[in-house]
């Protein structure tokens, strides 16, 4: 977007007034960005639901935005009070409730931060933010905690919305974008933004990852990384992740560190490998399979829940019970971890993890909701020797 114009100076400070709000129009004179210092963000108004906007056609005159949460403001006050990350808030969306005949005017008085005669002549409301009153509530906090803390915040401003247009681009920007799947958000902290920590979130992440990577892994390229829908990898990296540290709790690691495991990825994968090596039917299957008539892929016949988030977090869970209990015997009859494993996870071949129905086995509900009565159903075939 090219700059068409220029008013009063640059989105920078001015060095005569260290307080002064600038703006630069970007498009058709009626979209401009303005740099706000944050102690001058309480003059703007934030249409909620409980407040009675002017412009609302609404039969009370209420707003479109949900209520604030002033409990959000602590943690935002703090991120932004951090060394660089006053540089990073990200604008605040504005609407500017003037006619073309008033813009000049608004942004002349608003450049001289005459607020109160902004407000005296078109009203409190008529500098409406859309989208931000969250960050605009941390930075006053962090203002008043310390009146130091006052550095310019872009603003983006729009003329010539209905407030039926305010209220459109507020449902779009907070409803009709797509949230970030968790998944992704978890990757991004695995291999970006927490590389090189030694933290149990991340140790969990690194035993996630190299059970999504390794190609000795029978998770290997069956692991959606992204969250979007897969039928052939039906377990997303957040699940693998979250599964893991249901069988890594921070006390199950610290047993694992105090029995000198060298090599803990490798005692995790050598318990998935033992579960896939007890059930290699229903492991390997494939949710679709290729048509030889049509030469399409359709759904699989034959479906099994095993490598279904359900599946992979009750056995976790069990993983958790096997891998204490080798620790345990070790040394036992010269029994090792490795041995334990191997002969506890053998025992999974009795279970029928076909989705039928009829089947007791999967009689369970579907993710996360539905491991607790399954991984009671393995503990006692495997601990009870209880077989369905």
């Amino acid at each position: 977007m090219l700059v068409t114009s220029l008013k009063k100076s640059a989105l920078s400070r001015n060095k005569e007034n260290d307080m002064s709000i600038t703006t630069m129009c970007v498009q058709s004179d009626r979209t401009f960005v303005a740099a706000i210092p944050v102690s001058q963000l309480k003059h703007l108004y934030v249409s909620t639901f409980d407040s009675s906007d002017p412009d609302s056609p609404a039969p009370s005159n209420h707003g479109y935005q949900r209520n604030p949460d002033p409990k959000r403001y602590v943690g935002i006050s703090k991120y932004y009070r951090q060394e660089g990350n006053a540089a990073l808030v990200t604008p605040i969306i504005i609407s500017a409730r003037v006619t073309d005949a008033g813009i000049d005017d608004l942004l002349s008085m608003l450049r001289a931060e005459d607020f109160p005669a902004i407000h005296k002549k078109y009203g409190k409301a008529v500098l409406s933010v859309v989208d931000g009153q969250h960050r605009i509530g941390g930075l006053s906090l962090a203002n008043q905690q310390d009146p130091k803390f006052n550095p310019l915040i872009p603003c983006a401003i729009y003329f010539g919305m209905t407030f039926v247009a305010e209220a459109q681009l507020f449902d779009d920007i907070n409803i009709n974008q797509k949230n970030l799947p968790k998944a992704l958000v978890e990757v991004t902290a695995h291999l970006v933004t927490n590389v090189g920590d030694e933290t149990y979130e991340q140790r969990v992440r690194d035993v996630a990852w190299n059970l999504s990577q390794n190609k000795s892994s029978p998770f290997y390229n069956r692991v959606n990384l992204t969250g979007g829908r897969d039928p052939q990898r039906r377990v997303t990296y957040e699940g693998l992740r979250r599964s893991t540290s249901v069988m890594l709790t921070r006390d199950v690691l610290k047993r694992v560190d105090g029995a000198q495991v060298k090599d803990i990825y490798k005692l995790i994968e050598m318990y998935w490998l033992g579960v896939a090596k007890a059930s290699p039917k229903a492991w390997e299957a494939s949710a679709l399979v290729l048509d030889p008539m049509t030469k399409k892929y359709q759904p699989a016949p034959t479906k099994y829940r095993i490598r279904e988030l359900v599946g992979v977090a009750s056995l976790a869970r069990l993983g958790r019970d096997i891998i204490l209990t080798a620790l345990d015997r070790r040394g036992d009859g010269n029994k090792t971890i490795g041995d334990t494993v191997q002969d506890m996870t053998a025992k999974l071949a009795k279970v029928d993890w076909e989705k039928t129905d009829v089947n007791p086995w999967m009689a369970s509900q579907a993710g996360f909701a539905g491991q607790k009565e399954l991984y009671g159903m393995l503990v006692d075939l495997v601990y009870n020797n209880i077989e369905l």
